[in-house]
């Protein structure tokens, strides 16, 4: 160790070198990370380094960013299979930004949730702790229209004022809000959910209610990752500074806000089941309760983007949003695909006051295996569970149907039947379509990254068609008719199932009707193959993996 009079003296000496020599390392630690530091400045704005320099770092930045959008709308799954290209998809693009900085104004979409108190809790861009002076402001706001609303929706839109002046705000302060003002507009919406208020200042032309959606979609997932206990903490202080409890789950909150713009099943409200021939479901599905385990209220058999299997507990209520949360946070994680892990998790649709335990282990590269117990020292059993479950997927008809399944999208538009709109770019007019159940709550759809929806701009203005069909209202119409510049949507609604269908835009409102007819018979035909049913555990089923294996 060195002593105080020692570590002082090397101070004294460092401040007495000569400025060259400082100077000089300075310089060499300024080149070993400059890639970081031009990206950081050309984000945040502030020009520490020359013109040139941030010139060149915003080029740099702007070669990656294609080059992820590229690879996003490539369609394949290469970030979803590795679980930490995924993860860093998500970290803070902006850690060193405020609310007074004029790049951190120019982001399309924020969120915030900050405590009843005004103690900041997250952002997805910028730093919370640097903006106390926003959400203070966002905390008067909310005291001025009522600090009590229960679950309501405060809604505000308007425009930027800007030195010519601006819109003014219009305040909508409802239950159901379905505000949706002209394109470009911002939309401020205030959520107050127990001690917590959740913020989306957005412009990105998504509907309230979507954005609502959004919102509520990001507070389950809090609840999931600290359960409705953190009221507690606040009943007995108003000032908890909650961000502790947060910390790496940055990456995972703004992933879900991702995924309540970009991801299908999540935009519309359901679950993607992976096509199966209903025989291996079933195989699968017996394999899954044979190796039942006391107290174990679900078993999972699920992909990064697709679920294969579910058989669960009758009481265990599960819906589509608890399962996006938990797999979602199954692919957020690392270290599940590494080893077998065994972690608690909150599904706040069955009990948003406690945990259960949650056994996670990878049986393939891309297949994932959970068992969601009520007990917490049942690690063992659920292991040896899996290595049963792991020697029935590897025998050669299941391994071969599995991966096939895997491997070939039979969702494409060119593997379906002509008369249903099949075939390759240019000889059919459709593009892309969702057929979406409603009883089983489960969506089928192709993956979008193909011609014509190969680019993020194509896809994104599709989604927002879809989003804002399924949200407005139409007064029992059972046919919707959207035609934008380039495409044109329609969507059949009927009492069993919704269909939404992009086609081309100089395709006619007849042909476009008569192919959706054809399309929803044929997946109707095919529904024991494309949808999942969900397979019941048996309660009285006490036989383990060992005992199982021990009869064979």
């Amino acid at each position: 160790t060195v002593s105080e009079a020692e570590g002082e003296g090397a101070v004294g000496e460092e401040q007495k070198r000569e400025p060259e020599e400082l100077a000089a390392r300075v310089a060499e630690e300024e080149e070993e990370d400059a890639d970081v530091r031009e990206a950081e400045m050309a984000d945040t704005g502030t020009p520490r380094l020359t013109r040139e320099e941030v010139e060149q770092g915003i080029a740099r930045m702007d070669q990656h960013v294609d080059r992820e959008s590229r690879d996003q709308s490539a369609g394949t799954d290469a970030s979803s299979s590795s679980g930490g290209s995924y993860q860093k998809q998500f970290v803070n693009k902006a850690p060193n930004e405020d609310s007074t900085m004029p790049s951190w104004r120019r982001r399309k979409k924020h969120m915030f949730v900050f405590s009843n108190a005004g103690k900041p809790v997250f952002s997805r861009y910028g730093d919370e702790q640097m903006m106390s002076t926003f959400f203070a402001a966002a905390q008067a706001i909310i005291s001025f229209v009522g600090d009590k609303w229960g679950d309501g929706l405060l809604s505000m839109e308007g425009g930027l004022r800007g030195p010519g002046g601006g819109s003014p705000w219009k305040r909508k302060a409802n239950r159901d809000s379905r505000a949706q003002g002209p394109p470009g507009k911002l939309k401020a919406l205030f959520l107050e959910k127990g001690p917590l208020t959740f913020v989306c200042v957005s412009r990105t032309d998504e509907p309230a209610s979507v954005l609502r959606h959004q919102l509520d979609l990001l507070h389950s997932q809090f609840i999931s990752i600290l359960t409705l206990g953190i009221e507690r903490a606040f009943a007995r202080s108003a000032s908890f500074d909650m961000r502790k409890l947060l910390n790496g789950t940055g990456p995972l909150l703004r992933s879900v806000i991702h995924s309540g713009t970009w991801d299908l099943p999540v935009v519309l409200g359901g679950v993607a089941p992976l096509p199966l021939e209903i025989g291996l479901r079933k195989q699968i599905a017996q394999s899954l309760q044979g190796c039942f385990v006391p107290d174990v209220m679900c078993s999972l058999l699920f992909t990064a983007d697709r679920v294969i299997c579910i058989s669960k507990r009758k009481r265990f209520k599960l819906n589509h949003k608890d399962l996006f949360l938990f797999t979602n946070f199954v692919r957020l994680n690392d270290s599940f695909k590494q080893s077998e892990s065994f972690t608690p998790f909150c599904f706040p649709s069955f009990n948003p006051s406690a945990f259960l335990y949650v056994y996670v282990s990878y049986v393939t590269e891309d297949v994932c295996l959970a068992f969601v117990s009520g007990r917490a020292d049942s690690f063992h059993e659920l292991a040896e569970a899996k290595v049963f479950v792991e020697s029935f997927l590897r025998q050669p008809t299941v391994r071969t149907g599995l991966e096939q399944a895997l491997r070939e999208d039979t969702l494409k538009v060119r593997e379906l039947p002509m008369s249903a709109g099949g075939g390759f770019v240019g000889e059919t007019p459709l593009w892309h379509y969702v057929y979406y159940h409603k009883g089983l709550q489960q969506l089928l759809s192709p993956r979008m990254g193909a011609p014509p929806l190969a680019t993020r701009e194509c896809q994104k203005r599709v989604l927002r068609g879809y989003q804002e069909m399924s949200t407005a209202s139409y007064d029992g119409m059972t046919v919707r008719w959207r035609r934008s510049g380039s495409f044109t949507i329609i969507a059949c609604i009927s009492l069993d199932f919704d269909l939404y269908a992009t086609f081309d835009s100089i395709v006619d409102a007849g042909s476009a009707v008569r192919i959706c007819n054809q399309l929803a018979q044929y997946i109707h035909s095919k529904e024991r193959d494309l949808l999942m049913p969900v397979f019941q555990l048996k309660s009285n089923t006490r036989t383990t993996a060992a005992a199982r294996r021990a009869t064979l």
